[in-house]
């Protein structure tokens, strides 16, 4: 019994996260394109969902084998539907002229950040964010730097 109800914690946790992607909207040259793309793994998601909203069974009834089949299956499809972003979220990456603009994204997809695959992908692109953070820093710190050498001769 406790198993089926962590089924359905998945489950609810699942519906929440892939709940939020109708509102994300991506910026950028390629952002109409990235939209349309998160709208559609939101449309099939809503499709893979109704599997559960139509079941003729009591999704707590441990006699109802077919709820296990069915959660299989709806488990391989949110699989698929995360893969499917984390493309998206590397298109968008790609197309971020700004760290800033990185940032907006990773924010866009919050909800979504605790899923095991999204994960796994955006941790390669941590590395990378942090490295032109560190950069930007730099080229920050070196042009504070040489105004400050003008400005300490008297020319400001």
């Amino acid at each position: 019994f406790l198993e089926r109800l962590h089924d359905l914690l998945d489950l609810c946790r699942t519906v929440v996260q892939f709940g939020r992607l109708e509102l994300i909207e991506v910026g950028g040259n390629k952002g109409r394109t990235l939209s349309a793309s998160v709208y559609q793994v939101h449309a099939d998601f809503t499709k893979a969902l109704d599997a559960f909203r139509l079941a003729p069974y009591d999704t707590l009834d441990l006699e109802a084998k077919r709820f296990d089949d069915e959660f299989y299956a709806f488990r391989v499809s949110i699989k698929e539907l995360e893969r499917r972003l984390g493309s998206v979220l590397n298109q968008g990456f790609e197309d971020c002229a700004t760290i800033f603009d990185a940032f907006k994204l990773i924010e866009s997809f919050e909800e979504l950040l605790e899923r095991e695959f999204i994960q796994a992908d955006l941790e390669r692109k941590h590395i990378e964010l942090i490295r032109a953070y560190g950069q930007d820093l730099r080229e920050v710190s070196e042009a504070f730097s040489r105004q400050k050498a003008v400005s300490a001769e008297g020319r400001y």
